[in-house]
């Protein structure tokens, strides 16, 4: 049975695998979701649904774990490009499908208009976005923690894909996933003052701990980048609260890493 969400979205199992979609993204025949840590292979402290290959769990258990997220997709042979993250801004599009033993991009995002593959990022507590230009037809997703944020990385994606797709902001939709909440993602006076500029991103407690909202941030950027306010859904439980549904790094130090993943159907299949 699926789990109705807010802003039109589900949580809902397809072989095996729970995942997060977006009814109007499935609607336009867009396979995508962003999943949750059940449904996988991967051992504690890892369990179940581990994605991230760079976090200590055995290689075997992440290909298979893969393979299970491209079988819920409805497509195991289409390959699944991951970059390689590293908290910055920069936007890769995908061309080319990935050669056997070719190192992955190193982006925290990656837009692409093929039909023969899927691009995905992993987060544990970050905020992970997917685009869809329904007009265009072309997808992106990126991960955004706050150096990623605050170095435009969400800016970067919308306008990487108004140079190579000739991409309409103001028609481009977004889809931000679960990450760390208010309630619980702690920063110090210099990240908070890196973000004093956009209303309400920072919490003070009495004690004065700030706190910083990655989805205030987020869509702040999103509407910067011209995209309409109404075009923009989310579907934030905190990860660092829910920890039994999704992967925490902050809860829980070492584990593993949940996905957003996207891909465009190829039309004369349909």
């Amino acid at each position: 049975m699926a789990l109705e969400l807010s802003f039109g979205c589900a949580v809902q199992e397809k072989a095996g695998v729970s995942l997060l979609q977006w009814a109007s993204w499935l609607r336009e025949g867009v396979p995508h979701g962003i999943t949750t840590r059940d449904g996988g292979v991967s051992r504690a402290p890892y369990n179940s649904l581990n994605l991230g290959d760079n976090v200590g769990d055995v290689p075997g258990a992440v290909i298979a774990n893969r393979a299970k997220l491209g079988a819920a997709l409805g497509d195991m042979s289409r390959p699944r490009v991951f970059p390689k993250q590293v908290h910055g801004a920069t936007v890769v599009t995908v061309r080319d499908l990935p050669g056997r033993g070719d190192p992955p991009p190193e982006a925290d995002a990656l837009i692409t208009d093929r039909t023969d593959i899927f691009i995905a990022v992993t987060v544990a507590d970050c905020v992970p976005v997917l685009f869809l230009d329904p007009v265009r037809r072309a997808v992106g997703v990126a991960h955004g923690g706050w150096r990623g944020l605050a170095a435009g990385v969400l800016r970067n994606t919308v306008e990487a894909m108004r140079r190579e797709y000739g991409t309409d902001p103001a028609t481009l939709q977004a889809a931000i996933g679960p990450h760390i909440g208010v309630c619980c993602y702690e920063v110090g006076a210099d990240v908070a003052a890196g973000f004093a500029s956009i209303p309400r991103a920072i919490r003070e407690d009495k004690e004065g701990r700030r706190y910083l909202n990655l989805a205030r941030v987020a869509r702040a950027d999103l509407s910067s980048a011209g995209l309409d306010p109404e075009y923009v859904s989310i579907s934030a439980p905190c990860t660092s609260c829910f920890v039994d549904a999704y992967f925490s790094l902050r809860a829980e130090g070492v584990t593993g890493r949940f996905a957003a993943i996207v891909g465009l159907a190829d039309r004369e299949n349909e």
